[in-house]
């Protein structure tokens, strides 16, 4: 019942001991009109995605579908890391990042405006009446995804905050680049620097295609990326 069940909501969320806990709970509750399923699993083994591959295999259960093993386990992905890391890639990238990112000045923002001995922050939101569809037209037009243009916006906002024409700042994707972690149970989540040169006089579209290319430069590396060009 409604009372109860608030009690046990209380109850259920409690932190993870790493050192000697399984890094996932799940129960299930039963009630009159329903069966509820609670899980709560840590984030350094579950991600997003692994949310949604999970939840898709109990429905197909429920539909009496077959559900296949992972072929392609989280600890395998450790190994093939693990040798990725000993190979001539991992150095190339190491390569990559110091040529994009060695002279880039580090900005954390927000920095606040400092009176006397005090830091002081203030809040402003505006809302920016865009038609998406016009941005999606904009994006097909150019051969350009709605990830590259937001994220090459972002960066000429902190341009201009920072009043450095060079804007760096990281972002996240999946990174689940290839069929391998499609089913894959796990946490693959990486963390992207981002650098946009605000050139003077550069075009929009040009600006938006060099942050695309960045972007993918530092997903799946430079290489990979020119032998799909020449493909």
């Amino acid at each position: 019942k409604e009372p109860e069940e608030e009690k046990i909501k209380e109850k259920l969320i409690e932190p993870f001991d790493i050192s000697k806990d399984r890094l996932f709970r799940f129960k299930l509750f039963k009630s009159n009109e329903c069966l509820r399923l609670f899980m709560d699993i840590h984030h350094i083994v579950f991600d997003g995605y692994s949310l949604k591959i999970l939840v898709n295999e109990i429905l197909d259960l429920y539909k009496r579908k077959e559900v296949k093993l992972e072929s392609y386990t989280a600890y395998d992905f450790a190994l093939d890391e693990a040798k990725k890391r000993e190979g001539k890639n991992y150095q190339n990238a190491k390569n990559w990042y110091l040529e994009k990112f060695a002279d880039v000045e580090e900005v954390s923002l927000p920095q606040g405006d400092k009176k006397d001995s005090e830091v002081d922050f203030k809040e402003y939101q505006t809302s920016l009446d865009v038609d998406f569809k016009l941005i999606q037209e904009y994006c097909r037009k150019n051969q350009i995804n709605e990830n590259a243009f937001t994220t090459a916006a972002f960066g000429t906002l902190l341009s201009i905050y920072t009043m450095n024409r060079k804007a760096a700042f990281a972002t996240i994707y999946n990174g689940r680049h290839d069929k391998t972690t499609q089913n894959t149970v796990s946490m693959f989540v990486r963390t992207l620097p981002v650098l946009c040169q605000n050139e003077e006089n550069i075009e929009i579209s040009e600006y938006v295609k060099k942050v695309k290319d960045l972007l993918l430069e530092s997903k799946i590396g430079r290489a990979v990326q020119q032998e799909c060009r020449d493909r």
